[in-house]
């Protein structure tokens, strides 16, 4: 699992480096954005479907958990830009059900941790000089790096062993696949700032992840008896803050060639 985190560790940084090597290297587009380094925080809302009808009739209850990261926003023109991620998220479910046989309700918590490496393409909107609407799409690929799973009666006093089974577990590949992949679309808007000789960007979003990787565990005869299919789909609500890498648009090279020619 290290070797995992330290891969998607090394493949953001690349994206940022590259993209640096470039915004140094090629002419400055005094009508696209820089090229800016950014962190990002929110929440997520999760929620899983079920292929099985059983399963998909359950209510599933509120839950909120938290997500962070860092990112690099490159732009490819002055509409659409790439912003490769690195993100810490909490996904999971919530659900209760009634045990006929049994006669009490059963509880089903799991919170799962994932880091995850999302390639959002993300289109502008100019719709005013410092305010942009936007839209986006992204693929994301994700490791679960950990979590928790209760598996709990409700409102009974007598609990027998199958009702009490799991109670604050570590999550393991018996609960949920490692690996996760999905797609992530949404809707946002970005706000620029100036500050001084540079431009700031507030961005809010929402976003939508649809997951297509079937997520239960490996062993079939767990206690929620992990048949059909189960898939991550929550809802997350994001805030960002970006600024530009140190490349100044007002000091240029005096040494050779015009003032578009190179900057520092």
């Amino acid at each position: 699992m290290k070797k995992n985190i330290l891969f998607l560790i090394l493949m953001f940084f690349y994206f940022g480096l590259s993209a640096q090597e470039r915004a140094v290297l090629n002419m400055f587009d005094v009508k696209k954005d820089p090229v800016m380094y950014g962190l990002k925080a929110g929440v997520t809302f999760p929620r899983m479907a079920y292929s099985l009808e059983d399963y998909s009739e359950i209510d599933q209850m509120f839950m909120m958990r938290p997500a962070f990261g860092a990112f690099v926003d490159i732009p490819l023109n002055p509409y659409l830009s790439v912003a490769p991620e690195l993100m810490y998220i909490s996904r999971g479910v919530n659900h209760e059900e009634f045990i006929f046989r049994n006669r009490y309700d059963a509880r089903y918590v799991l919170k799962s941790n994932y880091i995850d490496l999302r390639v959002p393409f993300i289109y502008k909107f100019n719709v005013l000089k410092n305010f942009q609407p936007y839209v986006f799409a992204a693929p994301d690929f994700g490791l679960c790096i950990g979590g928790i799973v209760n598996y709990d009666a409700v409102n009974i006093s007598d609990k027998d062993d199958y009702a009490s089974f799991y109670i604050d577990q570590n999550l393991t590949t018996v609960d949920i696949s490692q690996f996760d992949v999905s797609v992530l679309v949404g809707v946002g808007a970005r706000y620029k700032i100036k500050m001084k000789k540079k431009v700031a960007v507030v961005k809010l979003d929402v976003g939508y992840n649809f997951g297509i990787i079937n997520n239960f565990g490996k062993t079939p005869d767990y206690i929620t008896k992990n048949t059909g299919k189960r898939w991550n789909r929550p809802f997350e609500c994001m805030i960002s803050f970006a600024m530009p890498i140190k490349i100044d648009r007002f000091k240029q090279c005096n040494d050779f060639g015009s003032k578009y020619d190179r900057w520092y």
